[in-house]
């Protein structure tokens, strides 16, 4: 299974398990686009491989989204012995704003029976910066501290149920496609105590997901997606008499605009950016050319 963090809205109650999935930029947000990639099946992508989407959407608090998501895999590295592909976001939208994050990911979540949940053990480094000398900054990825203390299982808090509704042809601009239709239902919950009352956040998404094995990387050709925020608050020993306030409610739709496999790395280091074999290919030392032998020549008196 894999999910597209596409809608704004939809990620910010998720990102408290996950952690950052977005951060703010000129115009827009930056997005993480590594659960667009379909963990569901072999990794069958190379170093360039990448697709494209258009992301519109809207929520009920008057926020549009109108902007265009390139996924790519820039590079792959052996990372403490394992390894691990590059995952570039480009993000831009009309206003001119325009963000490019990288995550490196570890092969191993392709033998994750339960990758989406599982997904941010998976993460290695990240870059969504340069120094003062235009180097990348490369942050290894650390679980967060409070999930380490309590010991939870991710999945506590996260439900998600999947429902394949059969074979539909989707029309879009780059032609028809002959799609397997999911629908993926997912609902995130956090309480939080403080003082003597209890907040309960919830998130509910719908997704319905237009899927093709001709699309490389994702697999996705469309996706329309209805996500709910809730918010429950009561005092102690009066859960029953809570009321629940919608806090937010948005419809989106990512549309594919594109795919190919000459993607080029912006944020990975240049040395990272080509297939793990290529570098050791490059790194292994040559071996010295073998002397030049001297050639006799005859000579004959008369």
């Amino acid at each position: 299974m894999r999910r597209a963090i596409l809608l704004t809205a939809a990620v910010m109650l998720a990102s408290a398990l996950a952690g950052p999935a977005h951060a703010q930029f000129a115009g827009g947000f930056e997005i993480n686009g590594i659960g667009l990639i379909d963990y569901g099946r072999r990794p069958d992508f190379k170093v360039g491989t990448w697709t494209r989407y258009h992301v519109t959407g809207q929520t009920s608090m008057g926020h549009v989204d109108d902007y265009v998501v390139t996924v790519g895999v820039a590079g792959e590295e052996r990372f403490w012995g394992e390894d691990c592909f590059w995952v570039e976001t480009e993000t831009s939208s009309k206003t001119g704003g325009s963000s490019v994050l990288a995550t490196l990911m570890s092969y191993s979540v392709f033998d994750d029976s339960l990758p989406f949940p599982h997904m941010q053990f998976y993460m290695r480094k990240n870059i969504n910066d340069v120094d003062a000398q235009g180097q990348p900054l490369e942050m290894i990825s650390r679980r967060p501290p409070a999930s380490i203390r309590q010991r939870n299982r991710v999945e506590r808090d996260l439900k998600w149920y999947i429902d394949t509704l059969g074979v539909d042809s989707v029309h879009i601009a780059l032609g028809s496609y002959l799609c397997k239709r999911v629908h993926i239902r997912q609902d995130v919950q956090v309480e939080a105590d403080k003082g003597d009352s209890t907040t309960s956040d919830e998130s509910k998404e719908d997704r319905d997901s237009y899927v093709s094995r001709q699309v490389p990387l994702t697999g996705i050709v469309r996706e329309d997606i209805d996500f709910k925020g809730l918010r429950t608050a009561w005092l102690i020993g009066r859960s029953k008499d809570a009321p629940t306030v919608v806090l937010d409610h948005s419809t989106g739709r990512a549309e594919l605009v594109g795919f190919g496999y000459n993607y080029r790395g912006q944020m990975v280091p240049e040395s990272k950016r080509s297939s793990i074999r290529e570098q050791e290919r490059a790194a292994a030392p040559t071996a010295p050319a073998a002397p030049a032998s001297k050639s006799k020549s005859t000579h004959k008196s008369g």
